[in-house]
């Protein structure tokens, strides 16, 4: 059998290689970037597919069990077949997302969980107690359920979890990725923001004022650090337009004119279009003798908004009620469309399938829109109608097979206990938060449903008396704490955070890209500077910090001192990289420090970047390297 991602375009040969292109989805942003996790879909086309419907079902089973395999906590809503054509099948994966907070995306990486989240395991943490208790008394050595010290190992070992547990949630509290409510407030105050007040209600009749909510207020908190710098680069712009009232939903600042920067707007209010009363007060703040940049030109306008209906048929199976599947993919996709209602966000027929594409869901039929909804940075989209009705599917046509992945489906109590092929009564694969156990999967038929009360953890680490016996204190030893995995307090120190984390600081301190690829020392470097470059983005300084982190050197030459002068905010960049035993800057390298540079000037300022070399050599030699010591890369049109 072979086939073709229809994503990629590679060839598949066999199984083996489904699995690998399978195994893809996982290592690639799941949907575009106007898609939230939850949305990721994948479709594969296979040629000369099996026509036995037992093998196709069996080639179903074998990707969900790719993607299980490679990734056991993704989950995934539905594999679809069809059979367009005589040995043809569509495999189309779809609803592939992890469980909420567990991943983020940076600049289009998508980041797993970081390492100071510890996973876990309730069985894994009891068998390292039990092998050292064993290693310190071997007379430990067949241990019976029932035996007190077998007791006090599993209460032990579940006071441990839930330690680690409220660990767990106390690094997620300093990580502005995961913060939320008084925690994000918390975060906030380091860089001098606080949460907007959309509505300050009455509370002298007992209504509440309404804030600016978490992921609205993150956005605002990641970008704090741009706006420092009171010099014109474009977060700045955009930090302050946010900034500036609570009626304000996006913003964006672009030039297509040296010297001009134009600020879009987008309103929280109808259908997103900004009143002049808004415009003014955006304006007021951007215009303020400490905000706006000498000699900018700043123009407010209101973002253009772009109508899109949205009408869909659901085919649902039949069984649960179709009205429940409706409801629930009427919430997907008014979710979609909200996310989508940004400035710069296009609104894809892909999308709109992923979100529609709820459990229950057998096949979805879009009318409208016909096509993408494409904007640029200036433009929005807002839904004017939704039409969405569900048909239920009667008796599968034989063209059309569905399986769904149990591990798709999560489940909340109190505490869930199964019992063991030994009789042991064990806590199942769980996460806990706040006494609140959430299972991986499902419950299986006949577990038993506990409400554990929680119980203190005794201050002192060994209440032995004096007369312990051997065994006692063999026992206390074994249940003794373990160290964390990551000092928490590093999580903030360019020079202590595990390389691992760096991403998830860089993010939090606003560094504007990150690639995986640079060097360790070049990561520490560009977060280590990242608040001094923020202060001063805009300036020649801030353009030569920010190659300095790369390892370079530029110099700067403004319009005025160019022999002619040059168009009035315009610059030139002649970046120098010093020989180190005949490494070279390559492409992407140079791509690197031309959009850090981009994203460090002014909005208003064009410039011309060029890329020159350092070398110890005799005459001679650098007269014949001159031919090729220097690119020049024209960016006036950007």
């Amino acid at each position: 059998m072979r086939g073709i991602d229809a994503n990629t375009g590679k060839s598949l040969d066999g199984l083996a290689h489904l699995h690998q292109s399978v195994r893809d989805v996982l290592t690639t942003p799941l949907g575009s970037r106007v898609l939230r996790r939850e949305y990721g879909s994948r479709i594969f086309e296979l040629i000369d597919a099996p026509t036995n419907r037992s093998l196709r079902m069996d080639l179903i089973a074998a990707t969900v069990d790719a993607l299980a395999r490679w990734e056991p906590r993704l989950h995934v809503e539905n594999v679809d077949v069809s059979l367009p054509a005589p040995g043809v099948m569509i495999l189309a994966v779809t609803g592939i997302h992890l469980p909420d907070g567990e991943a983020i995306t940076i600049e289009g990486i998508e980041l797993p969980a970081p390492a100071v989240i510890e996973v876990l395991d309730f069985e894994a943490m009891f068998d390292e107690s039990l092998t050292a208790l064993q290693a310190l008394d071997p007379t430990f050595d067949a241990l019976l359920p029932s035996d007190p010290a077998f007791k006090i190992l599993e209460v032990c070992t579940y006071l441990r979890l839930l330690d680690r547990q409220r660990v767990n949630d106390a690094a997620r509290g300093v990580m502005l990725a995961y913060a939320v409510g008084s925690d994000l407030d918390q975060l906030a105050a380091i860089f001098g923001i606080t949460r907007l007040v959309l509505d300050p209600g009455k509370p002298q009749e007992g209504i509440l004022p309404r804030y600016e909510n978490d992921e609205d207020f993150r956005r605002r908190i990641q970008l704090g650090p741009e706006g420092f710098s009171v010099a014109g680069p474009e977060g700045a712009y955009v930090f302050h337009a946010l900034s500036a009232d609570p009626r304000v939903l996006d913003a964006s600042a672009t030039s297509s004119t040296p010297g001009e920067v134009v600020v879009s707007v987008l309103s929280r209010e109808a259908d997103g279009t900004a009143t002049q009363g808004l415009l003014d007060v955006v304006e007021a703040k951007l215009s303020a003798d400490d905000v706006r940049p000498l000699t900018d030109h700043v123009l407010v306008k209101p973002a253009t908004v772009i109508k899109y209906a949205v009408a869909a048929t659901l085919y649902t199976f039949a069984g649960p009620d179709s009205q429940v599947v409706l409801a629930e993919a009427r919430t997907r996709l008014d979710r979609y469309i909200v996310e989508s209602h940004r400035l710069g966000r296009d609104v894809t027929r892909s999308g709109l399938f992923a979100a529609l594409h709820a459990e229950g869901v057998q096949r979805v039929v879009i009318d409208s829109p016909a096509a993408d909804v494409v904007v640029d940075r200036t433009q929005a989209t807002e839904v004017t109608a939704r039409l969405v009705n569900a048909r239920l599917r009667g008796a599968v046509d034989g063209k059309n097979q569905v399986f769904r992945h149990p591990g798709g489906m999560l489940a909340t109590v109190q505490a869930v206990y199964r019992t063991d092929a030994q009789g042991r009564r064990r806590l199942n694969d769980v996460s806990i938060t706040g006494g609140v156990v959430t299972l991986a999967t499902a419950p299986a038929p006949g577990v038993i449903i506990d409400g554990d009360a929680q119980v203190r953890v005794p201050a002192s680490a060994n209440l032995l008396p004096p007369n312990a016996t051997q065994a006692e204190r063999a026992l206390s030893q074994a249940i003794v704490a373990r160290p964390l995995p990551v000092d928490i307090t590093a999580l903030w120190d360019a020079d202590r955070c595990p390389a691992p984390l760096l991403p998830w600081l860089a993010w939090a301190l606003s560094v504007d890209e990150w690639k995986a690829y640079w060097p360790e020392p070049v990561k520490r470097a560009r977060v280590r500077a990242a608040i001094a470059i923020q202060r001063r983005k805009g300036t020649a300084g801030s353009v030569r910090d920010v190659v300095a982190a790369f390892g370079g050197s530029v110099l700067i030459r403004e319009w005025w001192q160019l022999q002619p002068k040059g168009p009035p905010h315009t610059f030139e960049a002649v970046m120098t990289i010093a020989n180190q035993g005949g490494t070279s800057a390559t492409a992407m390298f140079v791509d690197d420090v031309i959009g850090e540079i981009t994203r460090t000037k002014p909005v208003r300022s064009h410039f011309t970047f060029t890329q020159g070399m350092q070398a110890d050599a005799a005459i001679g030699a650098l007269a014949a390297a001159h031919a090729t010591a220097f690119r020049r890369i024209q960016l006036i049109g950007e």
